[in-house]
This record gives structure tokens, sequence and C-alpha cells, in this order.
């Protein structure tokens, strides 16, 4: 069995290697390109899911954000992450630059899938034991 050097794998597999070491601006660099239909349509959601999560930590790890620094977390432009946050309600002043995520209000008597409680009950249960 020989190694396929050239092609989509080693591509697919730069993507990987960038978001094992949480390098964004890897991730979109190694997403851009042409991509086979089937290939293409999996990264397309890739890169859209690592955009979505990426959006949603700086939403609750940041008070107020550059939005040059949102750029490069996003892969974005500062005008595309302008016009994103404006879409989601989050304050944005072209004139300081700054990005100020609404904190999302919080699901109150949600309740949890079984099989994370029972994993929240086993890991309180092993930690009374040891």
């Amino acid at each position: 069995m020989s190694l396929k050097l050239e092609g989509e794998l080693p591509r697919v597999w730069t993507i990987g290697k960038a978001m094992w070491v949480k390098d964004s601006s890897a991730v979109y660099a190694a997403t851009k390109g042409e991509w086979s239909q089937e290939v293409g349509a999996i990264v397309s959601r890739v890169s859209s899911n690592y955009q979505d999560s990426a959006l949603a930590l700086v939403g609750r790890a940041y008070s107020t954000i550059r939005v040059g620094d949102l750029a490069t977390y996003l892969g974005q432009s500062e005008a595309e992450c302008g016009a994103r946050v404006t879409s989601l309600g989050w304050g944005w002043s072209p004139e300081t630059g700054v990005v100020t995520p609404r904190v999302e209000a919080a699901r109150r008597g949600e309740v949890p899938p079984t099989e994370e409680q029972l994993n929240r009950l086993t890991d309180f249960i092993s930690f009374l034991e040891n």
C-alpha cells in the first residue's frame, strides 16, 4: 500500500493538525482552494462549524474584543465581521473598532439529556468514593 502524497488527503490532514493546535488562521487558510464536490461539502461544513464555535467562544469569553482580533478568530475581513456581529445583535463601533458580544440569557429549567445526567452522577459518586 503506497501513501498518497498528493491530492486532498494531505490538505485535510493539514486542517486537522491546525484544529488540533488551535491555529485558526491555519485552519481557514487550509480550507481555502479547490476541493472535489464530495470533500468540498465536508470541508465547507467543517469550516462553518469551526467558525461558529469560535464565535460562540468569543461570546462567552469576552466582554469586548477588537474587530481585528475577531476577524482573525473567524477567518473573515473586518467588514465581514462587522456585518456578522451586527446581524447577531452584538454591539460594534466602526469608529473605535470594538465589538461588544451580547450575553445570551441562560435557559433556566432546561433539563439536560439523560446521558449527561448519568455522567454527572457517575463523576460525583466517583469523587465521593475517592
